[in-house]
């Protein structure tokens, strides 16, 4: 009699590739293709949801695993067919065919091992993914990813915001003078305060503070640039991040 070696292949799971949907490939995607040896696809699979955290398209994840749900079984009992012509065309013997297809052709050790990786690596994108680098002219600072920017920037302006709680803005003022810059804020706001001299990281700021508004200026190559922190709320975090921020500013000259 002759063997079905696609029922010996998927044993007791036999009826369920029948049907036209599979619960596993919605809830697992690219992992489930990895379980069921589908390496190559399930490959592309893991690269294109890594690629969509890093860009954050979120939604695609969902369509490959929307579209794996509806397609999956299809493409399976494919792939079942071509192992068992391989098989047949490796070993002309259909007992060495047999006790092939009898063998476990779920790898859950690869399973493991994915998950273990999916994990290493999204805690490694947190450090090197959680920051982004605001460049303008001679000067470069970074920020959390979290910051979006704003909507009117250009090569001289450019403001970037977190949550409606804070920002900054680094413009570049051309020739001005940085005391009469910050003199001219001051007396915008009728406030009597003297102009700070302050270092960080071996860089000389001019630095004043209205409300809760802080101003740095320094010069590079004979150009101000300016630095303005404004802080709308929970300003312990946001004081943090503007600390964050001025100690990771480079200067390029």
């Amino acid at each position: 009699m002759k063997k079905d070696f696609k029922k010996l292949y998927l044993k007791n799971t036999y009826n369920k590739y029948n049907s036209k949907i599979n619960i596993w490939a919605l809830l697992f995607g690219g992992v489930y293709l990895l379980y069921k040896k589908m390496y190559i696809l399930g490959a592309i699979t893991l690269i294109l949801y890594f690629i969509s955290y890093v860009f954050k398209i979120y939604y695609l994840i969902i369509i490959i695993n929307i579209l794996l749900f509806i397609i999956f079984n299809n493409i399976y009992i494919k792939f079942v067919e071509y192992k068992i012509e391989n098989y047949k065309l490796k070993y002309m013997d259909s007992k060495l065919v047999e006790k092939e297809c009898s063998k476990n052709n779920n790898n859950v050790v690869i399973v493991i091992l994915t998950v273990l990786f999916v994990i290493i690596i999204f805690f490694v994108s947190k450090i090197e993914f959680n920051e982004k680098i605001v460049r303008m002219g001679n000067i470069e600072f970074k920020l959390q990813s979290d910051w979006e920017k704003g909507k009117y920037n250009n090569k001289y302006y450019s403001v970037y915001n977190y949550l409606n709680k804070c920002s900054v803005t680094v413009e570049r003022m051309g020739f001005n003078s940085d005391e009469d810059f910050l003199n001219d804020i001051l007396k915008n706001y009728n406030v009597n305060k003297d102009i700070i001299n302050i270092n960080i990281n071996n860089i000389d700021y001019k630095m004043v503070s209205v409300d809760n508004s802080y101003v740095y200026t320094t010069y590079i190559d004979n150009e101000l640039y300016v630095l303005l922190f404004d802080l709308y709320d929970d300003y312990e975090l946001c004081n943090k991040y503007k600390d964050n921020i001025l100690n990771s500013v480079v200067i390029y000259k």
